[in-house]
């Protein structure tokens, strides 16, 4: 009798530690869109890119499964915001986007303006004008498609939308389009490619400053969103970030985002 008892309170005892063990959490759909030296398609047909591999050298460090897929942006953000346990990088942070994610990062701290080909561009001729001279170009769902409309360019009559980032920069080398987005860095890494075929690129405005995050979809629990921004911030402040943006990225920017995790250092020591 004593026998039996003790044996169906050690099942009864084991049965509940089974019972309460947790859950392993979901696996993570990390997706992103063809821009290098960020992320790309190697000629293996690989994911690759300096961002990607920093998100995944974190996943690894967390002990996270997650799965990274390449794909148009305009997909890649529907899925991002209509399917669960799903992130979206590099993704600009702007107020209307503000309510559809959670935010890791930044990631990347760019300046943009809008540059043309000095050979087909008249640069006498003001702002309010250009509409009516030349066609400009970004990608479908692209931030800055407001910026363009803003200008007075729209879809139907001078604004060129691709599917791709990169591609509207391509078109310009080609002629088919007069104004384009880049950022600093992207002109930068483009420079030499522009002066083989004899092209000067000129910059129409002054820049503004956009940052780019890591957005997860609502439904990942908080606890697990701060798991990753800590461990980007520290990749930022023990080199590691560096070491594999140092070759692509300005200077300007690396030691921008080392300020940034410095700066959320502090105030985590001293909240007051």
């Amino acid at each position: 009798m004593v026998y039996r008892f003790v044996l169906a309170l050690l099942l009864g005892v084991s049965g509940s530690l089974h019972a309460t063990k947790p859950d392993p959490a979901p696996a993570l759909q990390f997706l992103t869109e063809h821009s290098p030296p960020g992320e790309y398609l190697d000629e293996n047909g690989e994911l690759a890119g300096v961002t990607f591999e920093l998100l995944r050298s974190i996943s690894e460090q967390l002990n996270e499964n997650v799965h990274f897929e390449l794909m148009p942006w305009a997909r890649a953000f529907a899925i991002a915001t209509t399917e669960l346990n799903t992130a979206l990088f590099e993704t600009t942070r702007t107020p209307s986007r503000e309510p559809l994610f959670q935010w890791v990062g930044p990631l990347k701290i760019h300046r943009i303006a809008l540059y043309a080909r000095k050979d087909r561009f008249n640069v006498a001729v003001p702002p309010a004008y250009w509409p009516q001279h030349y066609i400009a170009c970004e990608y479908i769902q692209s931030v800055y498609l407001d910026k363009l409309n803003e200008l007075g360019f729209n879809e139907e009559h001078n604004l060129f939308q691709t599917v791709q980032h990169g591609d509207c920069f391509n078109l310009l080398l080609r002629g088919r389009v007069d104004i384009i987005l880049l950022s600093e860095t992207s002109a930068a890494l483009r420079a030499q490619e522009v002066e083989e075929l004899g092209i000067e690129l000129v910059q129409l405005n002054g820049f503004i400053e956009t940052r780019q995050y890591l957005a997860f979809s609502r439904d990942v629990p908080v606890e697990r969103v701060a798991r990753w921004q800590q461990a980007l911030l520290q990749s930022y402040r023990d080199g590691r970030m560096r070491a594999l943006y140092h070759s692509v990225y300005p200077e300007e920017m690396i030691t921008a985002l080392e300020q940034v995790a410095l700066e959320q250092l502090l105030l985590l020591q001293n909240p007051d």
